[in-house]
């Protein structure tokens, strides 16, 4: 492709005037009227499969720990015999918008189950207007072709429909344009702001949790850059320095996200799950089909192609579509085409590795950890967006009376079939059937009329169908932290490798899918499972009914909830294993009342090396027994013992972002002191 030659862009009209925050405003009040009409078509729309039993459960307890306890949790007890809850990588434990949206829905709305709404709607308006301010501010251009690519990058299908079900595709659509943004700037005048901008984007992407997307972003800015450096003769004569600049800023972002990356490192090296590489065939699963794509396009509503979803996630559009090629194929040497061009390379790239040809990057040591494919369709719309507006932009440039209504036309179709998709029942179609419905109180209340006091042990269940009863499905994943009930399981339990036999036949849930025999009733007794949930059927009662001890305790939609009075309490002396000790759960720590009482104590958490001890203040050893369980040896006269996790990834973590923030601060006033002019 023949180079072309950029010119510099400039805004029709300054930053910030009045004519300019017209554009940003009528976006906005689009925006939010769409999200309105999503959420009145179909009510918590962001509020299906994991979602439901995944985030919100998360969410909720980050919420509840710091309002009630004024400390961030970093462990979580309600999961695998105490969880490495920070460090499992999705928490968001870090992520200021968890705690805005939970505040919001709990104190306005008066209910936690609105936090994904709340969450996916600040995004994907934050999305609208980072798109507007990307392509006005930086990539010149026009307000109102600015402001309708905006409203178009947050309307497609797999941001909404794929978002309903993973959250973390809606902090995408805000962040990508950030990113994107500041790389920008970056590129046009290299300072120490504009690599601490960067940086500090790229680490706030890393904070919402979920790695795979902030790897794959940064992984195809290498290749806009290379697309840059190709097509643009003035991003070459700045190479050298644009290079250096965004190699400082990569390592900032590590810094700055240390107190996220070195926790989750550390669990990644302790996981039995999520050591090394995937296989091949599970690196590959779930790519896009290419007939699916072209279904998606003519408005066909096949599925399930990814899960419960049909192909409409995949929907781009004709319009967007040939205005990429008009953009790559008649556009590409115009001035000023240079990031636009660029941006639709990067696209193409995107969409081939949405496919299995995304195979070729298994041989690459850190991408081999990650799979499915089709979420690289996320990049290609990013990217196709900025190409899209692109060609609008230089079509007006080049006939500016005619090509203003050419571009209000390509944009206003694409943004209105857009719509047209999510809003046709025939689409709407989620990945799972998971769903929460009632509020959250009237959740927890259910589970405590199953299950008598849900605190008073650990629930497993029988492996069930996902239509043999709702109270089933919410016990599994991290629906326990929602309902105050204590599980064995968790979506990754991150069972220690040296500890695997702890696992029992658990598979990323607390479903349990060994037999249950009486020797795994007595293990699953010693690790204080006092609760199992089994569907009514004969066959299975008549089983149970032979084990001694347990005992029927409800049973109706088609489950039963066994009690097992033999299952050991949660903390207990040695010598009295089955007379529980008074314990209560804090953030990240366990309280053990011993009233003056001595010897030594077993707890059923598994034995991580984060946990303390300590008698009445006093650190004490912690050692644990043959079977895996935690023991101490109370001294007397102690009244109280605690177990305390205390992560030093995150310590350190937090060391390494302030010193980055200073040096960063430091960096930037003392380069903007040495470019004051002197006076005598």
């Amino acid at each position: 492709m023949p180079p072309v030659v950029t010119s510099v862009a400039h805004p029709d009209s300054p930053p910030w005037s009045p004519r300019d925050l017209s554009a940003d405003l009528a976006l906005l009040l689009a925006t939010l009227a769409w999200l309105a009409g999503l959420q009145a078509v179909f009510p918590s729309y962001f509020l299906w499969d994991d979602n439901a039993t995944f985030f919100l459960p998360q969410y909720a307890f980050n919420w509840r720990t710091l309002a009630t306890h004024g400390e961030l949790p970093l462990v979580s007890f309600h999961q695998y015999l105490g969880y490495l809850y920070h460090g499992s990588g999705q928490s968001a434990v870090l992520y200021p918008a968890v705690y805005l949206a939970a505040g919001l829905s709990q104190t306005l709305l008066g209910d936690l189950r609105h936090t994904m709404d709340v969450l996916a709607s600040l995004h994907l308006v934050g999305g609208a207007l980072a798109m507007s301010a990307l392509l006005r501010h930086r990539l010149g251009a026009q307000r109102w072709i600015a402001a309708g690519g905006g409203l178009l990058w947050v309307t497609f299908p797999f941001l909404a429909q794929v978002g309903r079900n993973w959250i973390v595709v809606t902090y995408s659509a805000m962040v990508l344009p950030l990113n994107l943004l500041a790389l920008e700037s970056l590129l046009r005048r290299p300072s120490p702001s504009r690599i601490a901008a960067l940086a500090a984007v790229k680490a706030l992407y890393f904070y919402q949790g979920y790695v795979q997307y902030p790897v794959l972003a940064a992984l195809l800015d290498l290749f806009y850059l290379g697309a840059r450096w190709l097509v643009d003769s003035e991003a070459r004569r700045r190479w050298s320095r644009s290079a250096a600049a965004y190699a400082v800023a990569i390592l900032g972002c590590g810094l700055l996200a240390a107190p996220v990356l070195l926790p989750m490192l550390e669990a990644k090296s302790l996981s039995a799950y999520r050591t090394g590489s995937l296989s091949f065939e599970e690196f590959i699963s779930n790519a896009m089909p290419l007939g699916s794509f072209v279904d998606a396009q003519m408005l066909r509503p096949t599925g399930p192609v990814i899960h419960q979803a049909g192909a409409s996630i995949f929907y781009v559009g004709a319009p967007c579509l040939l205005a990429l090629l008009l953009l790559l194929f008649f556009l590409r040497r115009r001035p000023g085409a240079g990031p636009f061009v660029a941006a639709g390379l990067v696209a193409l790239l995107a969409l081939l590795f949405s496919t299995r040809a995304y195979g070729v990057a298994y041989w690459l040591p850190l991408l081999s950890s990650f799979r499915w494919p089709f979420k690289f369709f996320l990049l290609f719309l990013f990217f196709t967006t900025v190409a899209v507006v692109g060609a609008c932009e230089l079509v007006r440039r080049r006939r500016p009376r005619d090509g203003q209504w050419l571009a209000a036309l390509v944009l206003t179709v694409a943004i209105g079939t857009n719509l047209a998709v999510l809003f046709d029942p025939a689409h709407d179609r989620p990945f799972g059937p998971n769903r929460l419905h009632g509020t959250v109180e009237e959740l927890v209340a259910e589970t405590a009329e199953r299950l008598g006091d849900p605190s008073a042990g650990r629930v497993v269940s029988l492996w069930l169908a996902p239509d043999e009863s709702r109270i089933a499905r919410y016990l599994i994943f991290n629906f326990a932290s929602l309902a105050n009930a204590y599980h064995l399981g968790g979506y990754d339990p991150l069972i220690a490798r040296s500890r695997l036999d702890l696992a029992m036949g658990l598979e990323f849930s607390n479903i349990f899918r060994w037999d249950l025999d009486p020797r795994a009733l007595e293990h699953l007794s010693s690790w204080s499972v006092r609760y199992l949930l089994v569907p009514s059927r004969d066959e299975l009662r008549s089983r149970i009914e032979s084990l001694p001890l347990l005992r029927l305790l409800s049973s109706r939609d088609g489950i039963d909830v066994w009690e097992n009075p033999a299952a050991w309490p949660f903390a207990a002396f040695v010598d009295s294993p089955y007379q529980a000790l008074e314990t209560r759960f804090l953030a990240n720590e366990v309280r053990i009342e011993t009233k003056g009482r001595s010897g030594p104590v077993r707890i059923t958490l598994a034995p991580l090396a984060a946990y303390r001890a300590y008698a009445d203040d006093r650190p004490i050893p912690l050692a644990e027994t043959p079977s895996h369980h935690l023991v101490i040896e109370v001294p007397p006269t102690c009244a109280e013992v605690r177990i305390r996790f205390e992560d030093s990834g995150i310590r350190l973590g937090g060391a390494l972002a302030l010193l980055a923030l200073l040096g960063f601060g430091g960096w930037i006033y003392r380069t903007r002191t040495d470019s004051e002019p002197r006076t005598t």
